[in-house]
């Protein structure tokens, strides 16, 4: 604001002049606050987190309490749930602040959006001793945005092995996922495993021997079977 300056009589004179008292007004200008927003980083399809800054140039041993200042600034950036991974400029700007003894500046900082994580693992299966392993299929929990495999930008299929063989005994086997041909931008993949069930085949035992009763010939068969897993 502008104040008077006063001048008073000062305690000397002058022979040769006569001395005129004149008044002038000191402006004090505002000082200068400046939000420096502070970087920050979130998820790839989460929403932007709450952004914020380091306010610097507080005069007189203030800070936000005693400064007087109120409000809030404003953030503005192009990131949303759906912007791909990678760095983002976060802009403030003036808000809601105001101030009587400060104007504001303002410093950009950045949002840096990191991959979301998949997991990647194999379906549950069985078959039966002798066979040969059926084609595995992958399941994948975590996809953002209400997206799909085919609209997440994954590409590839992933591997999925065993060790079990077709000459394996009956009995249960990991099936374990990694990487194959897939590739992906937004997410980071995690791989799970899934258990391949080899029930027991059915085996009948059939007896050869006869004997005559009544006049006829009866054969006797045994069999030894299992129930496949649904």
């Amino acid at each position: 604001g502008k104040y008077l300056i006063t001048v008073g009589m000062p305690d000397f004179s002058s022979t040769n002049y006569d001395l005129q008292l004149v008044a002038d007004t000191l402006t004090i200008n505002k000082a200068t606050l400046t939000f420096q927003m502070t970087s920050t980083s979130r998820i790839y399809g989460d929403q932007n987190p709450t952004f914020r800054s380091t306010v610097t140039g507080y005069k007189n041993s203030e800070d936000s309490a005693l400064s007087g200042y109120r409000g809030l600034p404003a953030y503005s950036t192009i990131a949303i749930p759906t912007t791909g991974i990678g760095a983002y400029d976060v802009t403030p700007s003036l808000g809601t602040l105001t101030a009587t003894n400060y104007n504001f500046s303002f410093v950009k900082g950045s949002l840096t959006i990191t991959p979301a994580q998949l997991r990647v693992a194999p379906v549950d299966t069985f078959r039966i001793y002798g066979e040969a392993n059926p084609v595995f299929r992958p399941k994948y929990t975590g996809f953002k945005n209400g997206e799909t495999f085919a609209t997440s930008g994954l590409q590839g299929q992933p591997a999925l092995t065993t060790t079990a063989t077709n000459t394996t005994n009956a009995g249960r086997y990991r099936i374990n996922a990694s990487t194959g041909s897939l590739t992906t931008t937004n997410y980071s993949l995690v791989y799970d495993t899934a258990a391949l069930t080899i029930n027991k085949a059915l085996l009948t035992v059939t007896d050869r021997k006869s004997t005559r009763l009544n006049s006829s010939h009866i054969t006797i068969s045994y069999a030894v079977f299992c129930l496949k897993k649904k």
